[in-house]
């Protein structure tokens, strides 16, 4: 189904956001 890509397309692009975010506060805490 459509709508069921769309959901998965918005998953993964969640996913890779919150992994970018997680690295940029490792990088700031110097870990």
């Amino acid at each position: 189904e459509v709508v069921q890509e769309f959901v998965q397309e918005l998953v993964v692009q969640k996913l890779v956001v919150q992994k970018v975010v997680v690295q940029e506060l490792v990088v700031q805490k110097g870990f």
